[in-house]
């Protein structure tokens, strides 16, 4: 039986109930354009760069049509000649190509003509790189999308429709080849409901290198009503979603395509956001392609346009609107999702499923047998104090193959070793210091990236190598080196990853909450979410309550585009331990202490270093009147991989002896109660 997420309502259904009037006013239009003998078509519900011209195919008055058999061939669009051209096949849904009422007959010639149009503007992209598999399904006309009564009945015909094709194409045609899925318009739309359903049940997932459903959005319900889907947080991960809808700035809220809480993909970085992203220059833009009305003579122009994720859309700055599609509202660049950003998908399609087989390539490291001494970074043998601190170190581990670390490379293991004084130095003054060794996720695949969006990276398979390691060094810690004292929590970035999965997963035990002195959840989101689906889960009220959450990302004043922020994300400010926003300034503020991370070696200590309060509407620990470092190993504005004013490497330093007082404070409070 498929798995079924959420409470099966799909983002289609709410553009009927929320966005009905837009049809009609769009249609409105459309038909004003057709009476005046205007050539150029509007896409009021759905369509694509083609769709426009296409209004003499197919003309199916409303009625019963057959039903679809995807064993047959003629129930295709299209299949591969030959299957072995490709090592990688792409599942293609065609946008809106029939004009009429009721749902489309697939089994008129002309609306197979109709719908090959697209498939050489759109699903042309993948010719160079997989063998295309592109169902006939019986979409709603364009004409259908009027009729408020009968609209989401014919909608859940195409879905079922792409269902079974995509099901039969999985059972018989796939062979366990890696696969992409791609639509358009109403081609995603049918695609996002479908796979808001059944993805995460169909024994496909670990193969699905991206689906680039555009013209359409995803948005956070999508994704919370169902965590497998994902969100592509960059040019190489693999078993992500992408999507976003073209627009000027400012027509926002006049495309019917974009819905309240879109989660949008930039095609000129690859990277999602729900909010507003960062700015990519036209510079970055391999090339635009425009063909002729029936798909033919493609023309590519360069450069042609940036793009930035802005209030749900996607942001464009044309340099030729003249070769643009026709569309009724102006600024809005639906037909072309596509053709604006061709020669950055084709490429990317590339970069995807090079990625894909160098992981594939390459084998799992050993696991750690945790009764073994070695696979533990510090393990005391006769622990003198009475509380423990569970300590998981962050990335160390950059190289691309294999995904997850060899425990055996002794270099990346003196480089954690250095962290446990850089950071874990934070709490042994306080406790008995267990911090395990594990097969992290390298930084050259890990899913970090995913925080924008709201994107749930937490299922990700070589993520879930580092998470499984960390359970499993917990339970053992607890069965055979615990021996009953109460423990702290404590990680940063990858490591308070592991964490905040094993609190999810493992902390619904009233006997572990009373252990638990308090988490330090440091250098990746914990959100309103979790709070809210874990009760367990509690974020610090003040400087000394126990069983509680410590969480935050340290940011500049306006810094975007951190990868460990998640949307929904709630931070504690470690100078005053509030929430609220209230500023804490210099006079609070024991010491920020620099380490060389790498050898546990102390570079400077500067009190008095900074200020600081919690952006309540973002929920990061935003940075004030910040001292400047007197050595130049400490460089604050070249941040390696983070931008600008994403302090998440000094997430510990900035705020070392505060964080040490504080453990202190928590550890004898516990021990008071």
């Amino acid at each position: 039986m498929m798995k079924q997420y959420g409470n099966g309502i799909s983002p289609r259904s709410r553009i009927i109930q929320k966005t009905a009037r837009s049809f009609l006013v769009i249609l409105a239009v459309f038909f004003m354009l057709i009476s005046s003998g205007c050539s150029s078509l509007p896409s009021a519900a759905l369509n694509s760069q083609q769709e426009a011209g296409q209004q003499e195919a197919g003309q199916q008055e409303a009625g019963p049509v057959p039903a679809v058999d995807y064993s047959q061939e003629s129930s295709w669009l299209v299949l591969p000649e030959d299957k072995s051209d490709h090592a990688v096949d792409v599942f293609y849904a065609y946008p809106t190509v029939y004009q009429g009422e009721g749902v489309q007959d697939i089994s008129d010639p002309a609306q197979r003509d109709a719908a090959m149009v697209p498939l050489r503007t759109q699903a042309s992209v993948f010719s160079d790189s997989a063998n295309i598999y592109a169902p006939l399904y019986r979409q709603v006309g364009k004409s259908g999308f009027s009729d408020a009564e009968t609209l989401d009945a014919n909608l859940q015909i195409g879905e079922e429709d792409l269902k079974q094709a995509l099901l039969y194409y999985l059972e018989h045609y796939n062979n366990g080849r890696p696969f992409f899925i791609a639509g358009h318009s109403q081609g995603s739309s049918t695609l996002v409901s479908l796979l808001r359903k059944i993805w995460g049940s169909t024994g496909a997932e670990d193969r699905m290198l991206a689906a680039y459903l555009l013209g359409f959005s995803i948005t956070r319900d999508d994704i919370e009503a169902n965590p497998a889907i994902r969100m592509s947080t960059g040019p190489e991960d693999t078993g992500c979603f992408i999507a976003y809808n073209s627009i000027r700035d400012g027509v926002q809220d006049q495309s019917i395509q974009i819905l309240p809480g879109a989660v949008v993909t930039n095609p000129l970085s690859w990277v999602s956001s729900s909010f507003n992203g960062a700015y990519v220059n036209a510079s970055e833009n391999l090339g635009a392609v425009f063909f002729t009305e029936d798909g033919f003579e493609p023309r590519i122009y360069e450069q042609f346009t940036s793009a930035q994720v802005k209030d749900r859309g996607l942001a464009c700055e044309i340099s030729d609107v003249s070769v643009l599609s026709s569309y009724p509202i102006e600024g809005i660049y639906h037909p072309d999702d596509f053709s604006l950003f061709y020669e950055n998908i084709r490429q990317n399609i590339k970069d995807r499923i090079a990625r894909f087989q160098s992981l594939q390539q390459s084998p799992l490291p050993a696991a750690p047998d945790y009764s073994q001494d070695y696979y533990w970074l510090s393990k005391p043998d006769q622990p003198e104090k009475a509380v423990d601190v569970f300590y998981v170190h962050p990335t160390v581990y950059t190289r691309p193959t294999p995904a997850n670390l060899d425990l055996a490379d002794q270099e990346l293991r003196s480089y954690a070793l250095g962290l446990l004084v850089a950071q874990a130095g934070v709490y042994t003054d306080s406790a008995n210091l267990f911090a395990p060794s594990y097969r992290q996720q390298s930084a050259a695949v890990q899913d970090d990236f995913t925080a924008r969006g709201g994107a749930d990276m937490f299922i990700d398979p070589t993520f879930q190598v580092s998470a499984g390691d960390v359970e499993n060094a917990f339970s053992y810690y607890l069965a055979k080196l615990n021996q009953g004292r109460p423990f702290i929590l404590a990680g940063h970035s990858q490591g308070t990853m592991t964490l905040i999965n094993l609190m999810r997963n493992r902390f619904g035990d009233i006997d572990l909450q009373n252990q638990l002195v308090a988490a330090y959840l440091i250098g990746y989101s914990v959100t309103d979410k979790d709070l809210a689906t874990y009760p367990w889960m509690k974020l610090a009220e003040g400087a000394s309550d126990t069983g509680v959450i410590i969480t935050y990302n340290t940011e500049g004043p306006g810094s975007v585009g951190s990868p460990v922020y998640i949307e929904g994300a709630v931070a504690v400010n470690p100078l005053n331990w509030r929430t609220d926003g209230e500023p804490a300034g210099k006079d609070s503020h024991l010491g920020a202490v620099f380490f060389n991370d790498a050898e546990g070696q102390k570079i400077e200590c500067i009190d008095n270093f900074c200020g600081a309060h919690v952006d309540t509407d973002k929920g990061v620990l935003v940075v004030t009147d910040m001292e400047e470092p007197e050595s130049p190993e400490i460089d604050l504005v070249n941040l390696g991989r983070y931008p600008a004013g994403v302090y998440h490497r000094y997430d510990y330093a900035f705020w070392f002896n505060n964080l040490k007082e504080n453990a202190a404070a928590r550890v004898t409070a516990y021990l008071d109660q």
